[in-house]
Order: structure tokens, then sequence, then C-alpha cells
């Protein structure tokens, strides 16, 4: 099926609605997630065509200097969708939305960076050194 971002609307929904589409991403923290959205630390969207529910996507946000950012801590959809696309066709409405300079995405996928990156999306390099382990 061809993906339409035009034709997919974005709605508030709860984590449990959204937990199934976040248990593919590789890395990401369930239990974490969970306990922000708990906390309203973040906010969960469901995606929707055609009134079934495709997706999913979690965002907070995050002060930088004097700027504030639109974070997007988990997203993810059925096969098929391009949620690039998605990104790049809504993002920046949610983004002006909630008053945010723009956007970030952190990934571990470096399929996706290169794919941001060759549509205008500029990275910057974060580094971790967990101390914990």
């Amino acid at each position: 099926m061809a993906f339409d971002a035009q034709a997919v609307k974005i709605d508030p929904v709860s984590f449990a609605h959204a937990r199934h589409f976040y248990e593919d991403i590789e890395g990401v923290d369930i239990s974490r997630l969970d306990e922000l959205s708990a906390d309203q630390m973040l906010q969960n969207f469901g995606l929707f065509e055609g009134g079934v529910q495709i997706g999913a996507i979690a965002i907070s946000v995050e002060y930088s200097g004097n700027e504030k950012w639109l974070i997007v801590n988990a997203y993810s959809a059925r096969a098929g969708r391009d949620m690039t696309r998605f990104m790049e066709e809504h993002g920046i409405a949610l983004a002006r939305g909630t008053g945010c300079a723009g956007i970030r995405i952190w990934t571990r996928r470096a399929g996706l960076q290169h794919k941001l990156e060759s549509t205008g999306w500029k990275s910057s390099a974060v580094l971790e050194l967990r101390t914990d382990e």
C-alpha cells in the first residue's frame, strides 16, 4: 500500500494504544516511555489512516539555551509507511504548534540518519558513556 502522508491524521492516544508500535524499535526502553507517559513528560500520538491506527509517535519538549525543541522520543509505523515523509510534512506543524524552534530525533539507525540528512536534516554528534555497566 502506498503511503500518503497527507492522508494521515494525528491524534493523542494513551500509552497503551501506542506501546505495540514502540516495541519493535531496537533499543527503545519501553518501561521508560511508560514512566514518562505516566508522569506526563511526553505525549503519545496515534497515526491514523482511514480510521485505522497505523503508527505512533512519542514526543516531548526540551529547552536548549533560549530555544524550545520538539523531541521525537520514539516513532514507528506499519511496514510500507515512510515515517521520514510524515515528519517532513507534519513534524514542522507539530513543532510550530508547540512553539518550538525545530525538531530533534535521536536515532541509532544509520539508515534513518542518512535518509533524514538527504532530505535536509542536520546532524550533530551525541556520544554516550554508560557509567552503570
